[in-house]
């Protein structure tokens, strides 16, 4: 398979700060409580929306040899996303090559034309497991799965970054969300993984008003496509 990795398309970030006075915890203490003010804006913003149509920009920044770098030459990815509840979605990858990641709630395709290998893997126990994605969905409770905190609590042309640790281990180390705060939208996503790279997702042109067919979330192994079948067998 390609880049694509939807273990990385979601939602990230937290900073814990180290307290030397009763005045930095005071400080510390106003700004944690903002956060969470933030998080549940954003939890219910996403309980309200149904759908969701976005175009979307991913980069990956990579640590090597202790610096870092942009992945694939400093090329971006991107391309249009659609969220349905429950737990359905489409990454539509376009630039700089095509694939595709595909949900119907149920199972997961992971498509990559260039190799003509299509992934099919279950729902459940994988991705949709990542609260930064249920909670997009209008599922999990961003408080009671992270623990929320923020560098400022003023917005900065509108908007405001969250920082986002989880609260139990996890296959990455923190998220970070940026806001909106004229309605509580999450506009860019970075999720920083236990290796310390980081993969940025940034969305534009965001709808939650349009009706969304649902052969979106639907996929047909193409021809001459091979299928490597990842789900679980039967019991």
């Amino acid at each position: 398979m390609s880049e694509v990795n939807p273990w990385r398309i979601a939602l990230s970030l937290l900073v814990t700060l180290v307290l030397f006075s009763p005045l930095l915890l005071q400080a510390d203490e106003m700004e944690t409580n903002c956060a969470d003010d933030f998080a549940r804006g954003v939890q219910q913003h996403y309980r309200d929306v149904d759908r969701l149509k976005a175009t979307f920009r991913q980069t990956t920044e990579t640590v090597s040899l202790g610096s870092r770098r942009l992945s694939r030459s400093n090329k971006a990815l991107e391309g249009k996303v659609y969220l349905q509840k429950p737990s359905k979605m489409r990454w539509e990858y376009e630039l700089p090559e095509p694939s595709l990641v595909v949900s119907d709630g149920d199972v997961m395709w992971l498509y990559d034309p260039a190799q003509k290998e299509v992934q099919r893997m279950a729902v459940a126990g994988g991705l949709m497991n990542m609260a930064g994605v249920q909670f997009l969905i209008g599922q999990g409770e961003i408080l009671t799965d992270f623990t929320a905190s923020t560098q400022s609590c003023t917005p900065v042309g509108g908007r405001v970054v969250v920082q986002l640790v989880p609260r139990q281990e996890r296959t990455y180390e923190k998220l970070e969300i940026v806001i909106e705060t004229s309605d509580n939208a999450i506009v860019e996503t970075s999720v920083f993984d236990l290796f310390g790279n980081i993969t940025r997702v940034a969305l534009k042109d965001i709808h939650t008003d349009e009706k969304l067919e649902a052969g979106l979330f639907q996929f047909q192994v193409p021809e001459g496509v091979s299928v490597i079948d990842l789900t679980p067998p039967n019991p």
